[in-house]
């Protein structure tokens, strides 16, 4: 039929993927085929030696208060970049540190949005950020490798396609942390590192001064 789009796989494939994955938009075929194109690179399973942590933020809503700690949520994380600017709730000191057995992120983190509808974004932990705490609603991944890569990766056409491929759940999608840890990831050349983690900082950068310049506009008319 017209515009209809057909896949055919072997069950003895369905029977080799993860949890026994039986839904047909599970081997839709641009999945299985970005999946062969990262095995045919000899690409590396995410949570084999590339990363040492891979967690998510506290699976219970907290007490919020007035002041006290930040608390992030996947409101902030974008692409590439760790937006505050979105806002955030507030805990306790006491409440953080309870937090922080499970997960405290720091700088060079990589911060995953991993519940809800839409694309998996991921960012780095920058470096002078205030130190804050995290909802279920943030996968945080301490990798081995360069976290500037691994979260321009994640935000890349393979990566999401992964991502979105592993998704659970249909009105508020979630992606499991052991199927965040199966993402397939190849091996790039240092010059090709090198150059990602510059374009990325850069970008960092000139958002920064992009919000300075906004905010004295901001201030220019508030002083009419």
């Amino acid at each position: 039929m017209d515009g209809l789009e057909c896949s055919e796989i072997l069950l003895s494939k369905v029977k080799e993927t993860y949890d026994f994955r039986t839904e047909a938009e599970f081997y839709k075929k641009e999945y299985v085929a970005v999946q062969a194109k990262l095995v045919g690179l000899g690409a590396k399973i995410l949570s084999d030696g590339l990363s040492s942590i891979i967690t998510d933020g506290t699976h219970y809503t907290p007490n919020y208060t007035e002041h006290g700690i930040p608390f992030l949520s996947a409101l902030n994380v974008q692409e590439s970049y760790l937006d505050v600017a979105a806002g955030y709730k507030y805990i306790s000191v006491e409440q953080h540190k309870e937090l922080c057995r499970r997960v405290l992120p720091k700088h060079q983190d990589v911060l995953l949005r991993k519940v809800g509808v839409g694309k998996r974004k991921a960012c780095v932990v920058p470096k002078d950020i205030f130190e804050f705490s995290i909802f279920v609603s943030v996968a945080l991944i301490r990798p081995k490798i360069n976290p500037y890569l691994l979260s321009t990766y994640i935000n890349s056409r393979f990566g999401q396609l992964q991502l979105l491929r592993f998704n659970k759940g249909i009105s508020q999608p979630d992606l499991h942390l052991e199927d965040i840890g199966r993402m397939l990831v190849p091996a790039f050349s240092d010059k090709i590192i090198s150059e990602i983690e510059s374009l990325v900082l850069s970008g960092e950068h000139l958002l920064a001064q992009s919000e300075g310049t906004y905010n004295q506009a901001a201030a220019i008319l508030n002083a009419l």
